[in-house]
């Protein structure tokens, strides 16, 4: 799944392995939460936690496991999307969209270098099945990300580990190259350097390998 893939209706969830994974909505639209909470309550192999209130790790049984679901009609949903990534860097992130909601360019740029992918309000039929298999996936993906960082060829020098963080941001190659008084091309060649190690097709790809894997604070 790339980090930007739309939900797809009726994709095949996998057998259940390890703990039910539990699914918050972060938003303030109630019919939006209703409408999750219904699509999702009877589904025994998820665990519905509700809106998140206060402190979000303590919503969760089991933080590794956690879904949330950023709705794009919140204040600040870059602002969301970024804190709960710092505040539960493993978990599964999904932006919910409507037909009305509008995001800039650069407002997607730096949402897919957070979320996992975008969940439309108005394609939302087999929800349960897609979170079940985009978590599953997900967790693959994890586990290969832990073995890559395991590895010498994939220690990333400081330099490297500065660009992703400043692509982690949401800031443009330019704007990289003048936080850190670089040259663009340094910056680009640091970025290719870091996807190279962490074998990350694109930059958003990296810099969610990054995340998980503990390597960006």
């Amino acid at each position: 799944m790339s980090v930007h893939e739309d939900y797809v209706p009726g994709t095949t969830a996998p057998p259940p392995t390890g703990p039910a994974p539990e699914v918050a909505y972060l938003g303030e639209d109630r019919e939006r939460q209703a409408l999750l909470h219904r699509l999702l309550a009877d589904e025994p192999r998820l665990v519905w936690r509700g809106a998140v209130r206060g402190e979000i790790r303590e919503l969760f049984e089991d933080p590794r496991s956690a879904i949330v679901i950023v709705d794009q009609s919140t204040p600040d949903p870059l602002s969301a999307a970024s804190a709960t990534r710092a505040a539960l860097p493993t978990a599964a992130l999904f932006v919910l969209l409507a037909e009305q909601d509008t995001l800039t360019p650069g407002e997607w740029a730096r949402l897919t270098t957070v979320v996992q992918g975008v969940l439309s309000l108005e394609g939302l039929a087999g929800l349960p099945a897609h979170l079940l298999a985009a978590t599953a996936e997900i967790g693959s993906m994890m586990r290969a990300v832990s073995a890559t960082v395991d590895s010498p060829a994939a220690r990333l020098t400081q330099s490297e580990v500065d660009v992703l963080a400043a692509a982690a941001e949401g800031l443009t190659v330019e704007e990289t190259a003048a936080r850190l008084h670089i040259s663009v091309g340094t910056g680009r060649a640091l970025m290719l350097s870091a996807r190279r190690r962490l074998r990350a097709r694109t930059r958003a790809e990296a810099v969610a390998k990054a995340l998980r894997a503990g390597l960006l604070s």
